[in-house]
């Protein structure tokens, strides 16, 4: 059991530590009603994280992979390196999100474990286009986030994560009680 728990934290765990803002505040709670820029609504507007779900996570060689499927068909994917990056080394997690069996968007999120740097995602379409990237600076709960063409704006971190893993809770992790079995885009 304890091996599950660890497996599903590690899942809900990737999004969150790709913004830099593991553990969200107390009371800090956020609904989907929160606002994306235009680029990134457009982006998951096909994606909802419905609960029931059903985690699967795996490790192979040195990488960990992790998927939920959701009850309407919505899908995320996790891929990430199972080594923690030595200091100064910088690292990729690459998140693909489906929804009855086409991929919709990706994430590739990019950090170097230096304390300092900011960690920067670029946002995909279906078929590989940049649409937006954005960066987080360390222990913000703001990303700055540029759509492909336009001008930088403010995000709320949290408010992108609730749109991909659910309503956060007070501890910044998805509110689902995903159970484990088999999941596949």
């Amino acid at each position: 059991m304890r091996y599950a728990t660890m497996n599903k934290a590690l899942f809900l765990l990737i999004p969150i530590v790709s913004f830099g803002c593991g553990g969200g505040a107390k009371g800090a709670a956020t609904s989907n009603s929160c606002s994306l820029p235009d680029c990134l609504a457009r982006l998951v507007g096909g994606f909802e994280p419905v609960a029931p779900c059903t985690y699967q996570s795996t490790i192979q060689g040195g990488t960990a992979t992790a998927a939920i499927c959701y009850a309407n068909g919505s899908t995320s994917v996790f891929t990430s390196s199972t080594t923690p990056p030595a200091a100064g080394q910088t690292s990729t997690t690459k998140q693909m999100y489906w929804k009855a069996g086409a991929l919709l968007f990706s994430v590739e999120t990019t950090t170097v474990n230096d304390g300092s740097s900011p960690v920067s995602s670029i946002y995909r379409d279906s078929t590989g286009e940049e649409v937006a990237s954005s960066t987080i600076g360390v222990g913000s709960s703001k990303a700055t986030v540029t759509c492909t063409g336009g001008a930088p704006t403010t995000m709320d971190a949290a408010c992108w994560l609730s749109k991909i893993i659910g309503p956060l809770d007070d501890t910044g992790m998805g509110t689902q009680n995903c159970t484990q079995g088999t999941c596949a885009p």
